[in-house]
């Protein structure tokens, strides 16, 4: 079993070089297997036009104590801010975890809160009725 969480990351193409040689930095198996995960992401798309890249893992065991998540989020530490964003969602409301600035990533990568429900035609007619009643 384990905890999973949800996981989108987009970058900057020169900033994703940037990270890919520090990440190559290391140890070449902690390499090979952390830009394996990069690969290996469930969606992965490249924009023609800036040449950025977004990488999405829908279901995954992002552990900062696994060797591979570490050293990217070491080499992630190295980058400018404002060429990434990363964002983390866990299985708890509260686990969420975010990082850089890219806001302005071609993906419209963000992170959205809101409160959404659904009722009824029919009650939406009556809480209508209601509300003239009170008048």
């Amino acid at each position: 079993m384990g905890y999973y969480s949800e996981v989108a990351f987009t970058i900057t193409a020169k900033a994703l070089e940037n990270l890919r040689n520090l990440i190559n930095n290391n140890e070449l198996e902690l390499a090979l297997v952390t830009l394996e995960m990069l690969e290996n992401a469930d969606k992965h798309s490249i924009d023609e036009e800036t040449k950025a890249e977004i990488f999405y893992w829908s279901a995954s065991k992002w552990y900062h104590d696994f060797e591979e998540i570490s050293c990217f989020h070491n080499a992630l530490d190295e980058l400018d801010f404002e060429d990434y964003l990363f964002i983390r969602i866990g299985e708890e409301f509260e686990d969420i975890e975010m990082q850089g600035y890219f806001w302005e990533n071609p993906f419209g990568l963000d992170l959205v809160r809101t409160v959404e429900f659904s009722i009824a035609e029919e009650e939406n007619i009556i809480a209508e009725k209601t509300e003239e009643e009170v008048r």
